[in-house]
């Protein structure tokens, strides 16, 4: 399956780039560690060939299949981790709004995979959001995601909330209007229907982390 190949790469990515020569076993010999070195190189060729040959694994991103996004997305954040000079400017004009502006992903099942690609893409390249139209791409897209209860994954969704609202630049909101869009948005997904106990003690608690980052953060937002 594609999901299954996409993961095993993701797992390969991690696990031999990962790796940091110098935290080897002292008594591992010279050999060993040649070896590892020429595994990790060829391990780094295969991927940034992949990557190239896949167009930076876009088309997979639009599947049909929430199992194969969701893989993607975690493929893409072992390339971002352990590849990130694969990330050049043409590449960030072509990722940039896709990756940051992924709220529009319906399927809660993807939303774990998503939400660390996401956060760990803007505090890699915090420069990304400069390749989009974040107000167009981005907070109208998370906007709707908001409203809509996160499209059922509250409890996955509410806690990552304070680290997004942290790599959004200063510069990309409005004061005051980014602040009650931001919070009229999240209560209205708070009153669907059928929510259940967890559902809403994540909102619960989220909400106070979010009430708390805003008043020490609140310099950031010019009224």
């Amino acid at each position: 399956m594609i999901s299954s190949s996409l993961l095993a790469m993701a797992t390969l990515v991690d696990i031999l780039l990962g790796v940091k020569l110098q935290n080897c076993d002292v008594d591992s010999t010279s050999t060993e560690k040649r070896s590892l070195s020429k595994v990790r190189s060829n391990t780094l060729s295969s991927a940034e060939a992949a990557f190239c040959m896949h167009k930076c694994f876009l088309d997979v991103l639009k599947s049909k299949s929430a199992v194969i996004r969701s893989a993607t997305y975690s493929l893409l954040t072992s390339y971002i981790k352990h590849v990130p000079h694969v990330f050049d400017e043409e590449t960030m004009k072509k990722l940039s709004p896709t990756i940051l502006g992924a709220f529009h992903e319906k399927d809660a099942s993807c939303h774990s995979s998503m939400w660390d690609t996401i956060l760990v893409f803007s505090r890699k390249f915090p420069e990304a959001w400069s390749y989009c139209n974040i107000h167009k791409v981005v907070l109208s897209r998370f906007w709707n995601f908001l409203q809509n209860g996160c499209y059922g994954s509250k409890q996955i969704s509410y806690p990552r909330l304070v680290q997004f609202l942290d790599s959004i630049p200063p510069k990309a909101v409005m004061g005051q209007q980014f602040v009650f869009d931001f919070l009229h948005n999240l209560w209205d997904g708070r009153n669907q229907r059928q929510l259940s106990a967890a559902d809403s003690l994540a909102f619960c608690i989220a909400f106070k982390h979010i009430f708390l980052w805003l008043l020490e953060n609140v310099s950031r937002y010019p009224f």
